[in-house]
C-alpha cells in the first residue's frame, strides 16, 4: 500500500500532525471493463488496415524512459525477417518531447507504413480494446 509505503519513507511527517488522505490515480477503470464489441474491428476501421494485422498498441509519454525506441528496434528487427505472412501494426497514442525523435527514427529506418502515432487522448479505452497486444517497455520503474 503506497500510503503506508510513504509514511515510513517520510517518518519526519508525522511531527507536522499531517492528516493522510489517499486521493486514486483518476483513471475510470469502468471504461476499460465494459465490452466493447468489435473494438479491433473498429480500430481497423479507423486505422483503415486490413483483419490480417496485428495491432500493437502503445500508449504513454514518448520519453526514453518509456522505452518506446524498444518498439522502434523491434519491429525494425520483424520487418527484416523474410516472413511475408508476418502483418503487423504499430499504434502510437500519445506525446512528449522526444515524439518528433521517435518519428525521425521511425521514418529514416523506413517503417513509417507499420506505424500510426496519434496524440494524447484521456479515452484511450476504446483504442486499447482494439489493440491485439499492449507494449509496455518501460525501463524505468517509478
Amino acid at each position: 500500500d503506497i500510503l503506508k509505503h510513504f509514511q515510513r519513507e517520510f517518518p519526519s511527517l508525522e511531527d507536522f500532525k499531517a492528516k493522510w488522505i489517499v486521493i486514486n490515480n483518476g483513471i475510470y477503470t469502468a471504461r476499460f471493463l465494459k465490452n466493447l464489441a468489435n473494438a479491433g474491428d473498429k480500430l481497423r476501421n479507423t486505422l483503415n488496415i486490413s483483419k490480417e494485422y496485428f495491432i500493437f498498441g502503445s500508449f504513454g509519454r514518448f520519453m526514453p524512459e518509456k522505452g518506446f525506441n524498444y518498439i522502434i528496434e523491434a519491429t525494425d528487427i520483424l520487418r527484416r525477417k523474410e516472413n511475408p505472412s508476418l502483418n503487423f501494426f504499430i499504434l502510437a497514442v500519445g506525446s512528449g518531447d522526444y515524439e518528433r525523435e521517435y518519428k525521425r527514427d521511425v521514418e529514416g529506418k523506413d517503417l513509417l507504413h507499420l506505424f500510426r502515432f496519434m496524440p494524447f487522448s484521456p479515452n484511450v479505452a476504446d483504442l486499447m480494446k482494439g489493440c491485439d497486444t499492449i507494449l509496455m517497455p518501460c525501463i524505468v520503474s517509478t
